[in-house]
């Protein structure tokens, strides 16, 4: 957006316009009513609501913040587009990065690096879409699990992902969707 980060009212006029303008991808208001930041070159930051001014964490980075949810487990889970995704402790500020080629016979692996939509379930569960289908990250297990998804969604680009009343995951594709 050429006008950077507006706040809307509910009738959907602009109340106030923040200073920012470049370079942001993403934002995400977690549980405390933080709002985060995603970036293309400065990764991942807040945003002081009163001041207008934005603050990045000094988490090196490659690619850009693009989806942002917040865990069960109050952990900030950040796709870095291209290079897997960032889990963030928010009360310590430790981060530890994932990618498709970490693989450990016990933890599993992320199946692809290029997170397009991710999406805490109601167990707690990390769902992301991507590139080659849809990977799961049980934050309390620390692990990826598999299931038959995997092998029905690895040619899939999943770009949407979204939680039903019934604990489903539905997964939006580029060939449509699909239900978990």
């Amino acid at each position: 957006n050429q006008e950077g980060i507006i706040k809307l009212n509910q009738q959907g006029k602009a109340v106030k316009r923040f200073a920012e303008k470049t370079d942001i991808t993403s934002l995400f208001e977690d549980s405390e009513h933080t709002l985060w930041i995603g970036s293309y070159q400065r990764g991942l930051g807040t945003l002081d609501r009163k001041s207008g001014k934005m603050h990045f964490l000094n988490i090196p980075s490659k690619g850009y913040m693009k989806a942002m949810v917040e865990g069960k487990d109050k952990h900030l889970y950040i796709s870095t587009f291209g290079y897997g995704f960032m889990r963030y402790a928010i009360e310590t500020g430790k981060w530890q990065k994932f990618h498709m080629k970490q693989e450990d016979p016990v933890k599993g692996r992320l199946s692809n690096d290029w997170v397009n939509a991710m999406i805490c379930d109601a167990e707690g569960l990390i769902w992301m879409g991507h590139y080659k289908g849809v990977s799961c990250y049980d934050p309390a297990q620390e692990r990826f699990i598999t299931g038959k998804y995997n092998d029905q969604l690895a040619s899939q680009i999943c770009i949407s992902l979204m939680e039903g009343k019934e604990g489903e995951i539905w997964a939006g594709t580029y060939n449509g969707l699909f239900r978990i």
